[in-house]
């Protein structure tokens, strides 16, 4: 790849072969009818992904109630894995998300 010298000092270089993480970001609904479940819901995700051996415990993970929606109860979960090939990540995020609906 060719970059103009003038260029280097005004732009952000990313070098996916550094990669030493890939985050994974979700909004999951629930419904309005759940309310009363909303603090075990989250307490319980943050829980499997602090034990899930992919997910980097050196990282912020983040559970959290963020919002009313028009029809659900928005968290919002982010966690970064330690997995950085492109189908390695996809198969942890599958994962957590089938666990998550679980």
């Amino acid at each position: 790849v060719y970059i103009p010298n003038a260029m280097l000092g005004t732009v952000l270089i990313e070098n996916p072969g550094r990669m030493t993480h890939r985050r994974i970001l979700e909004k999951i609904g629930i419904r309005y009818d759940d309310f009363d479940k909303l603090t075990t819901i989250t307490e319980d995700v943050q829980q499997y992904l602090q034990a899930h051996a992919d997910i980097d415990q050196t990282q912020l993970t983040v559970v959290r109630f963020v919002g009313y929606s028009a029809y659900a109860l928005d968290i919002e979960v982010s966690a970064y894995t330690r997995r950085t090939g492109w189908l390695d990540f996809l198969q942890v995020h599958q994962a957590v998300l089938l666990e998550i609906g679980r």
